[in-house]
């Protein structure tokens, strides 16, 4: 199966053009300088102010302060004291900060300026354990709200959802909305952010640079195939039109430099990468509304593009997921319910998702997504004939807190790589095998890999 920019014809993003470098709370961009906790020796009695507040500073208080979005304080020794217990069983279990991936390099070796290091952990275990002691009050340096320097505003149009799924997402609906951008010149994307208006309700947002003019495979420009989408819509009166299909069924898009889950921050594209923009496009944001725990309610989203005139290289990135795949064949993969553990593996390779021979690329990023029934994710690369070599596993998924994950260093990938995905699922509480599906309670198994193309390739 080879997928292209242009080849989407299944609900699913199988292959966009996007960023890297999602940050999450604690993180400016650059690596973390060493804390003063990591630098000396706790002792039998740790204290706030010298040992915990130092790596709380450094790795959680970006978000974990007034008007960040922590739900409670880490810069005031109160309101930390009293919620010691739950942040050590929260650090030891690495559920925060929200960096799920495995560490240490042996799955891989990420760029974990986000995560608490093992003795950064044992710290504050230490500091809770110890009676959260308060010690010498000092100055605290509490660290700016994380903000897109330099970002241009796209505001989405006000929306109403409804649930229009079906089966395969029975509390859903996936709705495309075009916001024009009105550059003055062409411009490439190096970085974004995303605030949901409607935390709740939506799951995920994805941005498609279109071309209006463009006239696709069917003889029809863009506009014309959206005009249909509007008229075929039960209400065409609402404001955009249904897409399970990436920009619409039959829309081709250019690239797709924004993609917005659950738990992502800012987005920084890794330095010299850039995904183009040019003059004239409209972004179509799909967005897909989950209405399973909440009530149908108005949302209006608003986007962050960073822009530059130029950059050195351009990336891509390219996806898949075989367990959605399997609707399309004579007997869809179910997972069996009432099981703790219940796996589905896949395996693909460079030239299977589009990339053409001759192509030396880099990898430099992935990003794992499974829905809520996920436990744990392996991403393996083929070593040799038959050999894996682990390149990232989340051990404890947690749909609540989804991003992408940069490698410490970019790994060749050509149309020649072969890898692997194995999804591990817990359905004990259901009743019903579980289908896959477009929906929050249907179930994914779904990998993005970033690719850096080498100087002077576009695609």
């Amino acid at each position: 199966m080879r997928h292209t920019l242009r080849d989407d014809r299944r609900g699913l993003v199988l292959v966009v053009a996007m960023a890297a470098g999602a940050l999450g709370c604690g993180s400016d961009g650059e690596p973390d300088a060493p804390s003063a906790a990591t630098r000396r020796d706790p002792g039998p009695a740790p204290t706030f102010y010298e040992h915990a507040a130092p790596i709380f500073e450094a790795k959680c208080v970006s978000c974990h302060q007034e008007g960040g979005i922590g739900p409670f304080s880490l810069d005031d020794y109160a309101a930390a004291s009293a919620r010691a217990s739950q942040i050590e069983a929260y650090t030891a279990d690495r559920i925060m900060p929200p960096f799920l991936v495995e560490t240490g390099g042996e799955c891989g070796s990420f760029d974990e300026g986000v995560a608490l290091t093992d003795e950064e952990i044992a710290t504050i275990g230490a500091w809770a354990r110890g009676g959260a002691l308060e010690g010498s009050p000092v100055e605290l340096v509490r660290p700016a709200l994380p903000v897109l320097a330099g970002a241009t505003d796209f505001a989405l149009p006000e929306f109403m959802p409804q649930i229009t799924g079906g089966p395969l997402a029975e509390f859903d609906e996936y709705r495309c909305l075009p916001v024009p951008t009105a550059l003055d010149a062409d411009a490439f994307v190096t970085g974004y952010d995303l605030s949901p208006g409607n935390a709740e309700l939506v799951h995920h947002v994805i941005a498609y640079v279109v071309d209006l003019e463009h006239v696709t495979e069917s003889g029809q420009t863009n506009q014309q195939v959206i005009d249909a989408l509007r008229a075929a819509d039960p209400n065409p009166e609402r404001v955009g039109w249904s897409c399970f299909s990436s920009a619409g069924e039959g829309v081709e898009f250019e690239s797709a430099p924004a993609v917005w889950a659950p738990g992502q921050g800012i987005v920084e594209y890794p330095e010299g990468l850039g995904v183009p923009l040019r003059r004239g496009r409209t972004l179509v944001m799909q967005v897909h509304y989950n209405m399973a725990r909440a009530a149908p309610a108005r949302d209006q989203t608003t986007l962050r593009l960073r822009l530059s005139p130029s950059v050195a290289r351009e990336a891509v990135f390219l996806g898949g997921d075989d367990l959605l795949e399997s609707l399309y064949g004579s007997a869809p993969a179910l997972l069996a319910a009432g099981q703790r553990s219940i796996k589905f593996t896949w395996e693909s390779s460079g030239r299977d998702m589009g990339v053409g021979d001759g192509l030396d690329a880099e990898l430099v990023s992935f990003f794992p997504h499974m829905h809520e029934r996920g436990r744990k994710y392996t991403f393996e690369i083929a070593q040799g004939a038959g050999s894996y070599g682990c390149q990232g596993r989340v051990n404890r998924w947690d749909f609540a807190w989804q991003r992408i994950y940069d490698y410490a260093a970019p790994i060749p990938f050509d149309a020649n790589t072969r890898f692997r995905v194995t999804c591990d699922y817990d359905t004990s509480a259901d009743t019903e095998p579980v289908r896959p599906g477009w929906g929050t309670q249907n179930e994914m198994c779904f990998v993005l890999l970033m690719l850096a193309l080498p100087p002077g390739v576009s695609l």
